[in-house]
């Protein structure tokens, strides 16, 4: 699989990272956005702001972690 780019706002990264702090669940839809957020998570629930590439596969026996 290609690296694919991304960008990802402070705000969005905010949004998204309160709404796991709260339980609430987030939903990615496409491969694209579930390797991005997978990419950008750090202690535990948090997303960070950011742009690249992420090349990240996900193997269907190791799921997902964050998403």
């Amino acid at each position: 699989m290609d690296p694919e780019p991304f960008e990802v706002s402070e705000e969005t990264a905010a949004v998204i990272s309160q709404a796991r702090q709260e339980g609430r669940r987030v939903i990615a839809v496409g491969t694209t956005t579930t390797r991005v957020l997978e990419s950008l998570t750090v202690e535990g629930h948090r997303v960070r702001p950011g742009t690249g590439r992420t090349g990240l596969f996900i193997y269907p026996e190791i799921g997902r972690a964050h998403v």
